[in-house]
């Protein structure tokens, strides 16, 4: 993975050496400097502007590699198909709604399952990109001026607003709004109708889909985290994501159902 990465001019950590044989292998060291640490330093909106940029050209690079130059059968084997976006927001049912909030009403999760679907279907039909999976700041090392990729194992096929939404909807990070805007359009206008398939404002529709998608798999890892290894430094991530997820749900009619029935027990509880 590490290979393919690098030869497809994606930055990622450097392999010095490696005996599979004698059990070992010698990886660059970034230091401990990751991107939510160096974002803690910045002065304006136009450095984190500047920063961001450099990391979404960088993430063009993956999302512009070819299908056709996986040759290796071991690499991407896996893709976000609808099983997949379910299971994941199952996953949260389980450790946010289950274990944390304490709703206990197979009714009312049924319900949101049925209302969550349409949205994962959608997301599930569309064209797919090679996907770094977990790509969000605590994932991005500072080395120099070079921002490097970390994390990555995980990677497979996917929708390109995946890794994008991870970035700038950050769950860690609260980006300028106008930034957050101006990148989505670099991102937009770069990739290439040929790798994307979506119009600007299919490519915005699929955006706040797949923010819903993701931010929520993001509270359930948080809750996740808490309820079985007892750390508790991931709540306070919490309440910042949900309301993320309840914003680009609120001018939208299509998510009213869900939003009704979410933030109805989310608020009660």
């Amino acid at each position: 993975m590490q290979q393919f990465l690098e030869k497809n001019k994606v930055k990622v950590p450097a392999i010095l050496d490696h005996n599979l044989s004698r059990g070992y292998l010698l990886q660059e060291d970034l230091g401990n400097v990751t991107l939510l640490h160096h974002l803690s330093s910045i002065t304006s909106v136009e450095e984190e502007f500047h920063i961001y940029k450099k990391i979404v050209d960088q993430l063009l690079e993956l999302h512009r590699i070819p299908q056709t130059s996986v040759a290796n059968p071991n690499l991407f084997k896996l893709k976000f198909d609808l099983q997949k976006y379910m299971d994941e927001t199952r996953f949260t049912f389980k450790y946010f709604l289950n274990f944390f909030s304490k709703i206990q009403d197979e009714n009312i999760v049924s319900e949101l399952e049925t209302l969550f679907e349409p949205i994962m279907q959608r997301l599930a039909s569309q064209k797919m990109v090679i996907t770094h999976r977990d790509f969000h700041s605590r994932n991005i090392m500072v080395k120099g001026d070079e921002f490097i990729f970390i994390d990555f194992q995980d990677a497979r096929w996917g929708i390109p607003q995946y890794d994008l939404v991870s970035l700038l909807e950050d769950c860690y990070y609260d980006l300028n709004e106008e930034n957050r805007q101006k990148l989505k359009d670099y991102y937009f206008d770069n990739l290439g109708s040929s790798v994307l398939g979506q119009s600007r404002e299919e490519f915005e529709s699929f955006y706040q889909d797949m923010l819903i998608q993701r931010v929520f798999k993001a509270v359930g890892s948080f809750c996740y985290i808490y309820n079985w290894r007892k750390d508790d430094r991931y709540l306070k991530y919490i309440g910042f994501a949900m309301e993320k997820i309840r914003k680009v749900m609120m001018d939208n009619p299509r998510y009213k159902p869900l939003k009704k029935k979410l933030f109805e027990h989310y608020y009660a509880n």
